[in-house]
């Protein structure tokens, strides 16, 4: 009887956790700054950086890993910044970066960004030496 109870009390248990698990995930997908709007070129392009924060999350799954230089800009425009480099670097707030180019975009500053440890965000598209994307990241300082 009691090895019984023991199992009741651990299934709850472990339901529970899973329970709160599931649901601090799905806060925090509800709280993300960085996801409340669709990525289209042509609001990103007319939007100032700060307007650009909430479609970066979508934008990334626009820019699939292998996609040329050429393309992202089409989708993104010109870089803000262009990090040279060799992988590993690191820009000024410590970021790695994480190809052989990294090309920034400026997604404004927002206390609702504070959560994340970051005071301003960017969009970061890293390269290969023959242009290529191997990662896109939203990063900050």
């Amino acid at each position: 009887m009691a090895r019984k109870r023991v199992l009741w009390l651990c299934g709850g248990a472990l339901l529970l956790s899973f329970g709160l698990a599931l649901g601090f995930v799905k806060l925090d997908n509800y709280l993300d700054p960085f996801d409340d709007l669709p990525f289209s070129p042509q609001a990103w392009a007319n939007a100032e950086s700060q307007a650009r924060g909430p479609m970066a999350r979508d934008a990334m799954r626009w820019i699939p890993i292998g996609m040329p230089a050429d393309r992202v800009q089409e989708l993104l425009g010109k870089t803000d910044k262009y990090f040279p480099g060799v992988g590993g670097d690191r820009d000024g707030f410590g970021n790695r970066l994480r190809g052989h180019t990294t090309w920034s975009y400026y997604l404004g500053s927002s206390s609702s960004m504070s959560r994340y440890g970051l005071d301003s965000a960017f969009l970061y598209v890293h390269f290969d030496a023959d242009e290529l994307v191997v990662a896109v990241e939203i990063t900050g300082g």
